[in-house]
Formats: C-alpha cells, sequence, structure tokens
C-alpha cells in the first residue's frame, strides 16, 4: 500500500484502472505507452523447433 500511495502521489497511477474493480476482473485499457505499440520481444525462428 505505502508503494502503491507514493506512485499515486507522482501521478504514475493516473487513469488505471485496476482491473479487481470491475465485473470478471477485466478491463480494456493500454498498458504500453504509444511508441512501444506493436513491439515484438520475440520473433520466431523458422530453422528451430520448439515444443
Amino acid at each position: 500500500m505505502h508503494q502503491q500511495n507514493g506512485m499515486e502521489q507522482f501521478g504514475y497511477s493516473k487513469g488505471y484502472k485496476y482491473p479487481h474493480d470491475f465485473p470478471g476482473h477485466k478491463v480494456e485499457q493500454q498498458y504500453l505507452p504509444d511508441k512501444m505499440l506493436g513491439t515484438k520481444y520475440y520473433i520466431e525462428d523458422e530453422n528451430v523447433k520448439e515444443i
């Protein structure tokens, strides 16, 4: 709780919708900054077989 209050104090959580406050614990919101949308962190290699 202490850390959460600190984040609010500096505006980091402004506009954040806490999922547990909504029915089914699901809420539509964007978590990444706009410039990171569409970033791929993993690209499957065609030479590697994955299980």
